[in-house]
């Protein structure tokens, strides 16, 4: 059980050091639209972490459901990178 402490605050100490550079290229984002909150983040959060175009795409499900292959209008092929 030490060493699962020690892993963790070690780790933890990490993030206050480390400082992600932006993504380059465009960024897809898939946003479930089914069930949102008025209070759920913005796409735009991410702006700052890529350095070509945000594209935003709504999808008629669950945030829970976007991992199913039956979710609506997901297509990986679509985004996959060369």
């Amino acid at each position: 059980m030490d060493a699962v402490v020690a892993a963790l605050t070690d780790g933890a100490s990490l993030l206050d050091k480390f400082t992600p550079k932006p993504c380059g290229g465009d960024l897809p984002f898939f946003r479930a639209d089914h069930g949102r909150s008025d209070c759920a983040p913005a796409a735009e959060v991410w702006r700052e972490h890529r350095t070509g175009e945000l594209r935003v795409t709504g999808v008629d499900c669950t945030h829970d459901d976007m991992t199913l292959p039956s979710a609506p209008g997901v297509s990986t092929t679509e985004h996959d990178h060369p």
